[in-house]
């Protein structure tokens, strides 16, 4: 043990890492990428459809206040989790790949696994013992203490899901991080439903049944990445994660206020209800990070940093941002033109209006993605603290314009401010990462598909009230349009669209065979 804790990982090298001939490195299968990608969309959209199902029942059994309730408790563990490590985790992909050996790659994830968990059972003893001050700061009353403890136990757990993962998605097993998010959200759901219906618990059947799911697939997961890494723990390398990891924390408290800040200044305003409708919208609007950021970064954040030391890394770039904006910007229009059909058809009345700001808010969250996948300069060149400089801009600007427009707006003046926010935190953060480590990338065909994506939404809010079936039918058409259009225009290169009809081609092939009776007993004979 004392040659592990001793053994001093070279890997506080500043600096981009050196390039290597073209030669010298395997080629970047982009189309092996997008494939990955699409298995996480394909989990996660099965995650979002059994909470769009499941819709109905939490908003009879929940409301509008008790939304307020969970969304403001969960923020305010948010907060303190930034404390106990939960950025750290973004430096394993850059030291694990910057290791020599794989006895050092090893060590830096199983360093990463002890000081993360570690870090997250501690916040939440604390939380658990401070759950009546917690209680009354947040939702102005102590009478919620016990949902606040519930919750603090199962953010002591959280570390066990998330972080061995991570160690999965480097190894390439992917296929074990989608079967783990479904196994998962069925011991999630399955609690939710016996607590919130048969116990009548309420609030607390929310976090309750993550506890349960977090306790078990949370101590699984860590149980099979511990067995592949070993137990080892690195001063070195726990240094090295807080030194490249410190400035990413004050960046994630600027980031909270960010994204969640408008819903204290909401709660002051208003009242639980106001944030209630709100919570869902952001959650619609989520939709598009879940949907489209999320499946993508799972992928491609492990592998951009390998990207760093090819010589073609500026085309590799250019390409996988225009991938990523047609997804967000498909998302965006399809949201923006469904979202009031789908509350009618899911909830009450109550929570009808949350559709109004859908679409502001997604302008924020493409912003968003878009300074998450163009950071990669401040990222190679380790000068993190040019995030936490961004973000912090990006806050005191955003806290300004909470003042402003929340007590006159309400909903509208909140998403009106974190477009606003938004907006300047990805200005500051290419500014800085082009200055550091510029990066070329392809303007054009990104203009081109966002101007199509305005156009249409806004020709979807044109269309006149009508039956909802011919609201569908319409909305429907619209969408139908801008894909074509998308594909007509040039957005999407030659080599692009031969590899997307490939891929259709072989999914199309793969289903058939699946729907044909004697696919098997021939493929045997």
């Amino acid at each position: 043990m004392s040659e592990i804790v001793d053994q001093g990982l070279a890997l506080d090298v500043i600096g981009p890492p050196p390039p290597l001939s073209e030669a010298a490195l395997p080629p970047i299968r982009l189309q092996a990428l997008g494939g990955y990608a699409l298995m996480f969309a394909a989990a996660t959209m099965v995650s979002k459809a059994v909470s769009f199902l499941m819709l109905p029942l939490y908003t009879r059994y929940l409301t509008p206040a008790d939304y307020g309730v969970i969304e403001l408790v969960e923020l305010s563990l948010d907060i303190v989790s930034i404390i106990a490590g939960s950025r750290l985790l973004s430096g394993v992909f850059r030291f694990y790949h910057k290791a020599n050996t794989e006895d050092e790659r090893r060590s830096v994830m199983s360093t990463a696994l002890v000081t993360i968990c570690i870090g997250y059972a501690t916040v939440g003893l604390l939380v658990f013992l401070a759950a009546p001050l917690v209680s009354t700061l947040a939702l102005g009353d102590a009478k919620f203490t016990g949902i606040v403890r519930i919750a603090a136990v199962s953010l002591a757990t959280q570390a066990l899901v998330f972080v061995p993962p991570a160690f999965f998605r480097l190894r390439g097993q992917f296929r074990l991080v989608v079967a783990t998010q479904l196994v998962r959200l069925a011991l999630q759901v399955g609690c939710n439903i016996v607590l919130l219906t048969v116990l009548h618990m309420g609030a607390k059947s929310m976090f309750l049944g993550t506890l349960v799911a977090n306790v078990l697939v949370g101590g699984y997961v860590s149980f099979l990445a511990w067995r592949q890494v070993g137990w080892r723990f690195s001063p070195r390398v726990a240094g090295d994660l807080y030194r490249y990891g410190s400035p990413l924390i004050l960046t994630q408290v600027a980031t909270f206020v960010l994204t969640f800040g408008d819903r204290y200044f909401l709660r002051a305003a208003t009242d639980l209800s106001s944030v209630g409708r709100y919570t869902l919208a952001y959650q619609f609007a989520f939709l598009l990070a879940t949907l489209g950021q999320t499946p993508f970064d799972l992928v491609w954040e492990p592998r951009r940093f390998e990207v760093a030391r090819r010589p073609d890394r500026d085309r590799i770039y250019a390409r996988v941002f225009i991938y990523l904006n047609v997804v967000l910007f498909t998302g965006a229009v399809g949201l923006s033109l469904f979202v009031h059909a789908a509350l009618h058809l899911m909830t009450k009345p109550a929570f009808y209006g949350a559709a109004d700001v859908v679409p502001v808010l997604l302008m924020a969250i493409i912003l968003q993605s878009w300074a998450g996948s163009q950071d990669i300069g401040i990222l190679v060149r380790e000068r993190t603290h040019y995030v936490a400089i961004a973000n912090w801009v990006a806050a005191g600007t955003i806290l300004v314009a909470y003042a402003l427009l929340v007590p006159r707006y309400a909903g509208w003046g909140a998403a009106i401010a974190t477009v606003i926010g938004y907006a300047v935190r990805y200005g500051c953060t290419y500014a800085f990462a082009q200055r550091l480590w510029p990066v070329r990338y392809e303007w054009k065909p990104v203009l081109r598909i966002a101007a199509l994506a305005v156009a249409t939404v806004l020709i979807g809010y044109l269309i006149p009230a009508g039956p909802l079936a011919y609201s569908l039918m319409l909305r429907t058409l619209l969408l139908a349009g801008y894909i074509v259009l998308v594909w007509m225009l040039p957005i999407l290169s030659t080599s692009d669209k031969h590899a997307a009809r490939q891929a259709l081609a072989a999914l199309m092939g793969r289903a058939a065979a699946a729907l044909t009776p004697d696919a098997g007993s021939d493929r045997a004979s």
